[in-house]
């Protein structure tokens, strides 16, 4: 391509498929010369009739047609119009010679995209490019504007309500679900500040909204409170997003708004049904542990009339479980949390009130505790909480006798695999030797024994110094996780259900 070409041949860049309607050869001849002088590549076909005419244009795709404007028994108007009956919009050149001018304007403005005298033909290269170029800006404007409605309808059609405006807060766009959450026509809405939807308290939150979008900056998901054109008040969820024009600047701003009104109100609600339950849960606890305290004072009242030492220890040992249960209502009912105990704080109120209830002189037996953080559900703090019961009252009782000086230890802490590892010891006479612990004929220790059990529990028991009771336990969730546990151990079939594995080491 030379230096000098006219720069509208550069957008033709491919083979054009020029389809030629002209009844002398001769003149197609000096047409396709022109081309080739301009250095136009073209794949051309001649057509004479206007049967041929429309067989090309029904078989072939072509990029442009130039006619003559005279041709034998009809004219190249006659072409453009069958062009245009079949729906073509390919560009359309006249090639012609002498055409008045006002035969000029009226083809034009039935459509024909140049025309070109046949003595000027250094002009058709440029009419052709022209002609490409336009029908190529033709399809593109064609291809945005159905690009656009598709958008507009994708925008029409959404569920969420959708509204563009200014960054001034000026609404431009409505959408029909905005018609439906808000209560205002588009004709209302367009050019109205969109601050006609706050709330009276919430003045400043459009302002902040802006200003976060000048700064290109998005919000989503924002929930807030929006109102009606009835005055009801809506709970919506907001996505704001800048809106850029070609140059990217910041032009604007869109809304989308989600309904959530009934999700907030069933969260509300959900929080008050929770609310109410816990209160329940409250009461229930707050009237166990009462209930279990009445009995436990009857208890003392009943002993009042027992002069039989065993008889007293018996109602004492009793008292003792039973306050040992009431404590753990007493603890939830003050607790936010009713699944689980803070079961340190537990044992540690557990212990003193042993000390107190067996009338334990604390300088004559000191209590010592070594508890971390651990919080158990109530289907393990019930049982672990007797166990440490009967334990303690054990070493109370039995360890110190004569008025025997010593200490109480009390460990609680967690270990691997969800494990909690629980030890109580004392420094007294030691735990008898002759003494089977899992068949001791005791109350106190078939109790420890059963409760061992329900906690599906590994025991040490050590009698140097004193005695050492060591219990490793899991948490116990439901029923659920006591049958798999008890299936991994062997059962059922192997007699019983659940089965507590025991170490003895005496020296």
């Amino acid at each position: 391509m030379s230096e000098d070409r006219p720069k509208a041949i550069v957008v033709c860049k491919r083979p054009v498929r020029v389809l030629f309607v002209e009844d002398n050869p001769a003149d197609l001849e000096l047409c396709l010369r022109e081309l080739k002088k301009a250095d136009l590549e073209v794949c051309a076909d001649l057509v004479q009739s206007p049967e041929e005419f429309e067989e090309r244009l029904r078989t072939t795709h072509y990029d442009i047609v130039l006619a003559d404007y005279n041709l034998s028994g009809w004219t190249g108007m006659d072409a453009l119009a069958f062009l245009r009956e079949m729906g073509k919009d390919i560009p359309f050149i006249l090639v012609t010679g002498a055409l008045g001018e006002e035969m000029a304007v009226e083809c034009v403005r039935k459509g024909v995209s140049d025309y070109i005298r046949k003595d000027r033909l250094a002009r058709l290269p440029i009419a052709i490019c022209r002609a490409l170029e336009e029908k190529h800006l033709r399809d593109e404007r064609k291809r945005g504007e159905e690009l656009l409605a598709q958008l507009a309808a994708i925008v029409e059609s959404s569920d969420d309500a959708i509204i563009g405006k200014t960054l001034d807060g000026i609404i431009l766009t409505w959408n029909r679900a905005a018609e439906r959450l808000y209560g205002y026509s588009a004709e209302e809405m367009k050019g109205q500040p969109v601050s006609v939807l706050l709330p009276p308290e919430r003045p400043n939150e459009l302002i902040a909204f802006l200003e976060r979008v000048r700064r290109g900056e998005g919000i989503a998901h924002y929930e807030t409170v929006r109102c009606r054109k009835d005055g009801r008040r809506i709970d919506v969820s907001l996505t704001v997003s800048p809106i850029k024009n070609a140059a990217g600047n910041i032009i604007g701003a869109s809304a989308i708004a989600r309904d959530i009104t009934q999700r907030k109100q069933a969260e509300r609600q959900l929080k008050k049904a929770l609310k109410e339950k816990e209160l329940l849960l409250q009461e229930i606890h707050h009237r166990v542990k009462n209930n279990l305290q009445i009995v436990s004072s009857l208890l003392s009242i009943q002993s009042r009339r027992v002069q039989d030492e065993q008889a007293l220890h018996a109602f004492k040992e009793s008292q003792s479980r039973i306050q040992s249960i009431a404590l753990i209502h007493e603890t939830l009912c003050r607790s936010e949390d009713f699944s689980k105990i803070d079961f340190a704080e537990y044992v540690r109120k557990l212990a003193h009130h042993l000390l107190v209830s067996y009338g334990i002189n604390s300088q004559a037996i000191q209590l010592e505790m070594d508890l971390k953080d651990v919080r158990l559900g109530v289907d393990t703090a019930v049982p672990c909480g007797l166990l440490i019961t009967e334990l303690i009252s054990n070493s109370l009782t039995h360890a110190f006798p004569s008025r025997r000086k010593g200490k109480v230890q009390v460990r609680l802490h967690p270990t691997e695999n969800n494990r909690f590892e629980l030890t109580i010891s004392d420094n007294g006479v030691g735990f008898p030797r002759e003494v089977d612990f899992r068949s001791a004929r005791s109350i106190g220790l078939q109790l420890v024994n059963k409760l061992a059990e329900q906690l599906q529990a590994t025991i040490e028991i050590h009698t140097s110094d004193g005695t050492d009771f060591k219990m490793t336990f899991c948490e116990r969730i439901g029923k659920g996780a006591e049958t798999m546990a008890t299936a991994q151990m062997g059962g059922p079939g192997g007699g019983s259900t659940e089965e507590s594995r025991y170490v003895f080491r005496a020296s």
